[in-house]
């Protein structure tokens, strides 16, 4: 994975191979950064060029999945808005990746280091890079459906209301998300929660993959079912609700011999 000033890391969420629907635990690891205007494909195609070396990792089992996306939604104060993800068991698998991924570095010359590194400034914003690792709580479908979209929750508990917020989400969310991986609608979702504390505040985000942004309709429809007016004042009562906030993004690649999500292209210039 390039990178402009040292190892671009990424994770984000695997799907199950199970027979039916099931739940999962890992480690998320995702690096966002800024990609300049009208070169989200020139980010996508410098990036899979470590694309043999990722899907390898994903064979021997060092990694669950990995993958890149753009962003569909947009807010003035957009940091990034392209972000490569890689999923693992733990941190100890972080260990191995980071080691196999230092033996590459060290295979290439002085001269192809800095070739890479004035590529990736052509491509990426300075100063934009930054990772977030998440402890990954998720459920996925059995084959099948394939992921185009991510739909992003971010949540901020209030002071000792992590586990409440925890809680909620798990009584409500799996019973509409399982719903719609039935209906074709979602190849997974899940709930991510802080590994490393890097200042943002947020405390929970949930993420649902869809196969198409109309699952964000049926998502709304069965939820709003769910929250009657005691789980609408746990709600409140667990996280600050003015915070709350959601993105779209669309997926560019899945790692593991998928290719390219159909629908992908240059959504986040």
């Amino acid at each position: 994975m390039r990178h402009r000033c040292g190892v671009l890391f990424v994770l984000l969420l695997a799907l199950a191979v199970g027979p039916a629907v099931a739940q999962q635990k890992g480690l998320t690891w995702l690096a966002f950064s800024k990609v300049n205007t009208g070169m989200v494909e020139e980010a996508v195609a410098f990036t899979l060029e470590d694309r043999e070396f990722y899907d390898g990792l994903m064979a021997d089992g060092t990694i669950f999945g990995w993958g890149l996306g753009t962003r569909v939604s947009h807010r003035p104060d957009d940091g990034y808005n392209f972000v490569q993800w890689v999923v693992l068991a733990d941190w100890k698998a972080v260990d191995k990746w980071v080691a196999a991924f230092g033996q590459v570095l060290r295979s290439r010359s002085a001269e192809e280091r800095d070739a890479l590194e004035a590529r990736a400034e052509k491509i990426f914003a300075p100063g934009s890079h930054s990772d977030i690792v998440a402890e990954d709580l998720s459920w996925s479908g059995s084959g099948g459906a394939r992921p185009r979209y991510v739909y992003v929750g971010e949540f901020f508990a209030h002071p000792g209301q992590e586990g409440a917020l925890t809680d909620l989400y798990k009584s409500l969310v799996p019973p509409v998300g399982q719903k719609l991986i039935a209906e074709g609608l979602l190849a997974g979702f899940g709930l991510h929660t802080p590994s490393l504390h890097t200042g943002d505040g947020w405390t929970h985000t949930s993420y649902l993959l869809m196969t198409s942004l109309g699952a964000i309709d049926r998502y709304h429809e069965e939820i709003t079912k769910a929250l009657t007016p005691e789980v609408v004042e746990k709600l409140y009562a667990a996280h600050d609700v003015a915070r709350h906030r959601d993105s779209v993004w669309m997926i560019l690649h899945l790692g593991g011999g998928g290719g390219s999500a159909e629908g992908g292209g240059e959504g986040g210039s």
